[in-house]
């Protein structure tokens, strides 16, 4: 898949709105809940790592490994994964796996603007993300992408809730 058709354009935004929109109200027919049972009762066992997942630990062992940033519209810049950081100022969430921020290091030269890019590596595919420079730091710039898959309690226990409905 190229870069390019993998970035996030308003159309695809609506779009999927409008399946999201569909599939929430469809979660509440009795024809989805007899198809979900029947699916978990053929499925066999939940895989435990999903390689789509924006859990820390799936970029943690690529630190200082190349990754290509893609502005939309532009061409790639070759860059490299820094760090994966906590966020800052924020203790409740230190060393938190579902958020912290990531750190790009490139060239000065010709610095990306704020935006969503298209970031891809060998080993966790081609995603999009918002990054932010920083202060260019002589020859290199780095950039800032914060990842918050942060559930609130009050919000888990619903969907746990909802879920036990769901599987009656």
């Amino acid at each position: 898949m190229d870069d390019q058709t993998a970035l996030l354009s308003r159309r695809r935004l609506l779009e999927s709105g409008a399946i999201a929109v569909a599939t929430v109200t469809l979660l509440d027919t009795p024809a989805f809940s007899v198809t979900q049972r029947l699916a978990e009762r053929t499925a066999g066992p939940r895989r435990r790592f999903i390689r789509k997942g924006y859990r820390r630990a799936r970029f943690s062992p690529h630190v200082g490994t190349s990754v290509k940033l893609r502005p939309h519209g532009g061409a790639a810049i070759r860059m490299q994964l820094a760090a994966v950081e906590d966020v800052a100022n924020v203790e409740g969430l230190v060393g938190a796996s579902d958020a912290y921020v990531l750190r790009f290091r490139g060239p000065s030269s010709g610095p990306l603007p704020a935006g969503i890019v298209g970031v891809r590596h060998r080993h966790f595919g081609t995603l999009q993300l918002y990054v932010t420079p920083t202060r260019p730091d002589g020859p290199n710039q780095d950039y800032l992408a914060a990842i918050n898959r942060r559930i609130p309690r009050r919000e888990r226990a619903a969907a746990r809730r909802r879920q036990a409905v769901l599987r009656g």
